[in-house]
C-alpha cells in the first residue's frame, strides 16, 4: 500500500531503507537527506535574515521571514529555517566564511542537540 511516511529520526530512516533493500552504502550516503529539520531563530536583523534566505536557497533549503523584511519595513525578525540534515553543515560553513560565527555557531548548537 502507498503512504506517507513520518521519519523522525536516522533510525527510522534507516530502518525504512532497509526494508525496501537499499545497499549500506546507499543507507549511509542518504540518510541525512532524508530527516528534515526546521530551526528557529528569535530577534535577528533583516539583512541577516534576507542573506540567511539567500544561503539556504542556494544550497536546496528555505527561510521564512516577516513580510516586510524583503525591503527592510522589519527591522528584527524572527526566522524558521527549513532544511534536510545535510544542508545545515552547508549553511553553517557558508556563515563561517562570511564571518558570521555567533550566527553559525547558534545554528549549529541547535542541530547538533536535536
Amino acid at each position: 500500500m502507498d503512504k506517507v511516511l513520518y521519519l523522525k529520526n536516522m533510525i527510522d530512516v534507516q530502518k525504512e531503507m532497509k526494508k525496501i533493500g537499499v545497499s549500506i552504502s546507499g543507507i549511509n550516503i542518504m540518510t541525512n537527506k532524508f530527516l528534515f529539520l526546521v530551526v528557529k531563530l528569535k530577534g535577528i536583523s533583516f539583512g541577516c535574515a534576507n542573506m540567511l534566505k539567500q544561503q539556504m536557497l542556494s544550497i536546496g533549503g528555505e527561510v521564512a521571514v516577516a513580510k516586510g523584511v524583503a525591503n527592510g519595513d522589519v527591522q528584527t525578525t524572527d526566522i524558521l529555517i527549513g532544511g534536510t540534515v545535510e544542508q545545515y553543515p552547508q549553511l553553517i560553513r557558508k556563515l563561517k566564511l562570511q564571518c558570521e560565527i555567533e550566527l553559525a555557531n547558534r545554528i549549529q548548537i541547535l542541530v547538533n542537540n536535536w
